[in-house]
């Protein structure tokens, strides 16, 4: 990934949106007091966010797994993001958004759909980087 190819800046533009996201959706979280979570939101959000670092600092430095990574991360990352904060409450795995006394407001349901839809994109761009680096010729 060292080209300027399409499929490489998709992967950067989703990259950058996910980042966006993330980051303000943590800074939201902050906002709202991390007490509100439980123990089992707060581990999964650190593994995501562990994570969600390191599929990024892969992707803006070119490594070859990055396409790979951004798709293990994106999807799982979107479907999960969405279950934890857009369903109902339906388990401890639940910050649920709707009906939420927490200090959920508008840039939070902003915050958490801009991760979403970055995370959702990181993965489509990693899709893309595939289907592009298995296009071309070996050399």
């Amino acid at each position: 990934m060292t080209d300027t190819s399409r499929s490489d800046r998709l992967l950067r533009g989703g990259a950058l949106l996910y980042g966006l996201g993330l980051a303000l959706h943590l800074a939201d979280h902050f906002r709202r007091g991390t007490d509100v979570l439980t123990g089992e939101v707060n581990l999964l959000g650190t593994i995501s966010t562990v994570a969600g670092i390191i599929v990024i600092a892969l992707v803006f430095t070119g490594h070859r797994f990055a396409p790979t990574a951004a798709i293990a991360l994106g999807f799982p990352v979107a479907i999960g993001v969405a279950a934890v904060h857009l369903l109902p409450r339906w388990s401890d795995f639940s910050d649920a958004f709707p009906g939420s006394t927490t200090g959920v407001n508008t840039m939070s349901w902003t915050v958490v759909l801009i991760e979403i839809v970055g995370a959702f994109a990181l993965g489509m761009a990693g899709v893309a980087a595939e289907r592009e680096r298995r296009a071309l010729p070996v050399r």
